[in-house]
């Protein structure tokens, strides 16, 4: 029995990922809606913690994956910034229950201190984390 390929657009996303790095004491979930378009996103480092809904969030699906920003600042006039960026690779579900994961997924995260100002010098700060976790369809 064949089965025919589903075109690209047919292909969802997982919609659940579970990113940890034990080392840095990072740990990011992500909930993305049926499209593939994120809707939550927590964000645990060490005593930080915040919770973005998908009006904080920011996203594009490129070539790479699916590419998600957000700021972490809680002050309204911070002397200096921070911002949060995830590079998710994108999974396609299959249709059977056993494709719907968990699903061993690597992702990338980039937490950036941004320095305001006219003084010279570097206008950021990366750190860069690797981000091993799971990914897997939520149920109804």
């Amino acid at each position: 029995m064949s089965e025919t390929p589903a075109a690209p657009a047919q292909l969802a996303h997982l919609l659940s990922y579970v990113l940890i790095n034990r080392e840095a004491e990072l740990m990011v979930t992500v909930v993305l809606n049926k499209l593939g378009t994120p809707v939550r996103l927590s964000y645990r480092k060490g005593d930080e913690e915040f919770g973005f809904q998908s009006g904080d969030l920011t996203s594009a699906t490129t070539d790479d994956g699916l590419r998600i920003s957000v700021s972490l600042d809680v002050d309204s006039a911070p002397r200096r910034s921070f911002s949060f960026e995830l590079l998710l690779p994108i999974v396609a579900l299959g249709p059977d229950s056993l494709d719907k994961g968990p699903v061993y997924v690597f992702a990338g995260g980039l937490r950036i201190e941004h320095f305001p100002g006219a003084i010279p010098g570097p206008r950021q700060a990366i750190e860069a984390y690797p981000l091993p976790g799971a990914a897997m369809a939520l149920t109804d």
